[in-house]
């Protein structure tokens, strides 16, 4: 589940420089918490920072750091 999100985000990431959480779940297969755990877990990995503050889950906003580019 981790790799299939990582690739969906490293996608759209250089498709368009940032991406949405409900995005990269989308089509996914596994519990909606543990696919945001997935994207958290890239957070914390310094892969990905996210841009919004105060949204719902799937609508928060995340862009490559430098360990992406």
């Amino acid at each position: 589940m981790f790799m299939d999100i990582y690739r969906k985000s490293v996608e759209q990431l250089k498709f368009s420089g940032a991406f949405r959480l409900g995005n990269v779940i989308s089509g996914v297969s596994g519990s909606t918490w543990d696919m945001i755990a997935c994207v958290d877990r890239m957070v914390e990995l310094g892969l990905i920072q996210e841009v919004t503050k105060d949204c719902s889950a799937q609508a928060r906003v995340f862009v490559a750091t430098q360990k992406t580019a």
